[in-house]
């Protein structure tokens, strides 16, 4: 078993470790009623700057810079998903699906 995915290792913005956590603790709520989603990552999101806050400094411009990174991640999905070429798997390809329309809407991963 991985600790790291070191796969997805990359040297970028500290705040994209927070935006990648609350994208995939989102994922699995993403069918949740808009106004559930948006107070569940509130929650989660209070929940990681306070432990990342705890390690080291994370301003405002850290925080400002979350929805960037939030629709920076939903387009590696994409791109993930066209690159395994998930056909087969009709529950799989409407997920991403979703995640097409969602980038090509112009439409946030969450609102906070």
């Amino acid at each position: 078993m991985d600790v790291f995915d070191f796969y997805d290792s990359c040297y970028f913005f500290h705040a994209a470790d927070v935006a990648n956590s609350l994208y995939y603790a989102l994922w699995f709520h993403r069918f949740d009623p808009e106004p559930e989603r948006r107070r569940l990552a509130r929650r989660l999101l209070d929940a990681l700057l306070s432990g990342y806050r705890s390690e080291r400094p994370f301003g405002s411009e850290d925080v400002a810079r979350i929805p960037d990174l939030l629709e920076f991640r939903e387009l590696t999905v994409d791109a993930f998903s066209h690159r395994r070429r998930l056909n087969s798997e009709t529950d799989v390809r409407k997920r991403y699906q979703q995640v097409r329309a969602r980038i090509a809407s112009g439409a946030l991963y969450v609102e906070f």
